[in-house]
């Protein structure tokens, strides 16, 4: 983000108001229509700029705070996960949103928990694929067999999009 950015105007979304269906090759966040993997400015354009936190291996990551909101971009700056917070508890990562999300999260049609459910269930956590998506899930409480699936089961979920 270079110097005038800071002077943008930001998208306005209430946390409670953000809806993000997740089709296989796209996302639709309140109406914006994107195609995935994008480049990280289209998310710009839709959830405002992130805080920055750069992570390992070239990869950054980058969080939407107030609305629970996190992704991994490569050195191309392409967005390739996208992942929310979903649990108040869990233990924060350093990239991890300051609050948890509380808006809808589809994926392909179905709520994200139903969606994870669906999946192979893992010592950690859930895992699914759904086409070119793959969906991981970990549980809030893994060390302790916490794995029932219900509401506040999964710390959060990430959405990984793969190149066909």
């Amino acid at each position: 983000m270079g110097f005038f950015d800071i002077f943008r105007k930001k998208p306005r979304i209430a946390p409670d108001e953000l809806v993000i269906n997740v089709m296989e090759r796209s996302l639709d966040i309140n109406g914006h229509y994107i195609e995935m993997p994008c480049n990280i400015k289209a998310l710009y354009d839709v959830l405002g700029y992130p805080r920055r936190f750069d992570g390992q291996a070239g990869n950054v990551n980058l969080t939407w705070d107030k609305l629970g909101v996190y992704c991994y971009v490569n050195q191309r700056m392409e967005v390739y996960c996208l992942a929310v917070k979903a649990h108040p508890d869990e233990i924060p990562a350093g990239f991890d949103p300051k609050r948890f999300f509380v808006g809808q999260l589809n994926i392909c049609g179905e709520q994200w928990e139903l969606a994870l459910s669906l999946g192979d269930d893992l010592e950690i956590g859930r895992e699914r694929s759904v086409g070119s998506l793959s969906l991981f899930g970990a549980y809030t409480d893994f060390e302790n067999g916490d794995k029932n699936g219900h509401h506040g089961a999964y710390n959060g979920i990430e959405i990984q999009f793969h190149r066909n």
